[in-house]
């Protein structure tokens, strides 16, 4: 099978995990080499306005899952082609989970945390809690996962040692969206490929007929990869895309 696309998370994979991440010139240059031929489009727990310079950056034309799967984009223009919202019982049932805990909470776009005692407002579609210590994240995992109709992943924060948690419908995935991305674009699963680092990428393996993981990703996300590439401080993304897109190698 062809490969005709790639879709890429960003954070530890297209660029370093840490605030104010850039990808390399290297890499803006292939993507735009890449896509004369083939898709390629992003996966990321980012919401629109932490992700709208990337995009451009990137110089991306196609679809793009932002917002941890609750939300697809076109990238040049910006529009939502695809979005999902978090039930409003669920949010209350999240708020009070949360309530012991003083950690910022992101709501969907809004740029200003806030605390788990300020009212949450009633249509969301992403939850992001910020720089969560070792031990309350599992804590909060834990509950977080008794609840039926949401979905919530840890992963690494920008500030080392520290966690964020990404909540979203149990039917707002990067898995999800995806899908919509194929079907819009006519292309079937086995003609992808999906690269990741975190757990939160593992809804893109379910949904691609390659899986390819960073060398710096997490031991879930290897042992789920058919292949496993460089870390991103290599420039890791470089090489999946010449190697199995351009070059299609397997």
């Amino acid at each position: 099978m062809k490969f005709k696309g790639i879709i890429f998370d960003l954070d530890g994979t297209a660029i370093p995990n840490i605030k104010g991440g850039k990808p390399s010139n290297e890499l803006k240059e292939l993507i735009k080499k890449a896509q004369k031929s083939f898709v390629v489009s992003i996966a990321t727990g980012r919401v629109y306005h932490l992700c709208e310079n990337l995009l451009k950056e990137l110089s991306l034309k196609h679809p793009c899952v932002i917002s941890g799967g609750t939300q697809v984009v076109d990238p040049i223009s910006g529009n939502v082609l695809w979005e999902k919202l978090i039930e409003e019982e669920s949010l209350e049932e999240i708020l009070n989970i949360l309530k012991p805990y003083s950690y910022e909470i992101f709501f969907s776009d809004d740029p200003n945390g806030r605390i788990a005692s300020q009212k949450l407002v009633s249509k969301e579609r992403f939850i992001n809690i910020k720089y969560i210590g070792s031990r309350d994240s599992e804590n909060i995992m834990k509950q977080l996962k008794l609840l039926t109709n949401i979905v919530a992943h840890k992963v690494s924060s920008w500030k080392k040692g520290t966690f964020d948690i990404h909540i979203t419908n149990s039917k707002a995935t990067k898995d999800h969206a995806i899908k919509f991305v194929l079907e819009k674009l006519s292309l079937k699963k086995e003609e992808v490929i999906g690269v990741g680092d975190s757990d939160n990428d593992l809804p893109i393996f379910d949904s691609v007929g390659f899986k390819v993981a960073m060398g710096n990703s997490t031991k879930a996300l290897k042992e789920k990869a058919d292949y496993i590439g460089l870390t991103v401080d290599e420039d890791g993304l470089v090489e999946i895309i010449t190697k199995k897109l351009l070059n299609q190698v397997l």
